[in-house]
C-alpha cells in the first residue's frame, strides 16, 4: 500500500511538471506571437506614416505646380478647356473664363454658349473649321477669331485643339487652349496701316476687312482700345460755323 501511494505521488508530480512545462511553453509561444504582432503592427504603422508623408509632399508639389501653371497661363493670357463631345459639355479653366469675361462656380459651359460669344462675322468660318476637322478626322485644329465679351469688349483669340476619336471615327474628346492675341492683332493692324495695305473705298472712305465695311472710327475701335472725343478741326469749324451759319440765319 505505501508503494502504491508512492507511485501515485510520483505520477502526480510528473503530471504537474509536464502541465507546468506545457503552460510555460504556451506562454513563451504566446509572448512570441504577441511580440511579432506588435512588431509587424509597428512596421505597418511606419509604412502608413511614410506613405502619408509622401502623399502630403506629392499633394503640396501638385498644388505648387498648379499655382505655377496658373501664373504662366495668366502671364501668357492663356486658358485651357476640355470638350466632352457626346455629352455636349465644355469645361473651362478660370483663366479661360477670365479671357471670355465669364465667371461661374462649376466652370461648366456649352458649345452654344461659346458660339454666342464669337463675333458674328467670324462664327461661320470658326464653325466650318470645327466641322471640317471632325469630318476628315484630323488630330489638331488651330484658328484665330474674334469674340465679343459680355462687357462689350472685342478680343482676338487664337485657339489650339487636340482631338480624340472613338472606334467609329466620331469626335470623343477635345482638349485645347485659347490665347488672347489682341495686342498682336492690333500690332498687325498698325503694320497694315503703315504699310498701306488697308483697302479703303475711294468714295465713302470706309475700310474693308473680313467681308465687312467699317467707318474709320469703327475700324479703329474694332482693333484698338482708344476712346474717341469728337470735335471739329479748324477748317471744318470755319466751313460749318462761319459759312453755313449765316446761310441758316439768312434762310430763316
Amino acid at each position: 500500500m505505501p508503494l502504491q501511494v508512492h507511485l501515485e505521488e510520483n505520477l502526480q508530480r510528473q503530471y504537474r511538471s509536464r502541465i507546468a512545462m506545457l503552460i510555460g511553453a504556451g506562454l513563451v509561444v504566446l509572448i512570441a506571437i504577441l511580440s511579432l504582432f506588435l512588431w509587424k503592427r509597428k512596421q505597418a504603422a511606419d509604412v502608413i506614416h511614410k506613405a502619408n508623408e509622401d502623399l502630403k509632399h506629392a499633394h503640396d508639389d501638385l498644388i505648387r505646380a498648379h499655382h505655377r501653371l496658373a501664373l504662366k497661363h495668366e502671364i501668357a493670357r492663356m486658358g485651357a478647356f476640355e470638350w466632352f463631345v457626346p455629352q455636349e459639355r465644355v469645361a473651362w479653366s478660370p483663366e479661360m473664363e477670365e479671357i471670355f469675361g465669364i465667371h461661374s462656380t462649376d466652370h461648366v459651359h456649352t458649345l452654344e454658349e461659346w458660339k454666342s460669344l464669337v463675333h458674328p462675322a467670324d462664327l461661320a468660318e470658326a464653325m466650318g473649321g470645327l466641322q471640317s476637322t471632325a469630318k476628315h478626322k484630323l488630330p489638331t485644329f488651330d484658328d484665330t477669331y474674334r469674340i465679343i465679351r459680355p462687357d462689350g469688349q472685342t478680343r482676338w483669340i487664337h485657339a489650339r485643339r487636340k482631338y480624340q476619336y472613338d472606334s467609329d471615327g466620331k469626335p470623343l474628346y477635345v482638349m485645347g487652349i485659347c490665347m488672347d492675341v489682341t495686342d498682336l492683332k492690333q500690332g498687325e493692324m498698325a503694320q497694315q496701316i503703315l504699310g498701306g495695305l488697308v483697302q479703303v473705298c475711294s468714295a465713302c472712305r470706309r475700310i474693308h476687312e473680313h467681308d465687312q465695311w467699317y467707318s474709320m472710327e469703327g475700324y479703329l475701335r474694332l482693333h484698338g482700345t482708344a476712346k474717341f472725343s469728337h470735335g471739329m478741326c479748324p477748317d471744318c469749324s470755319k466751313q460749318w460755323l462761319e459759312e453755313k451759319g449765316p446761310r441758316l440765319v439768312k434762310g430763316a
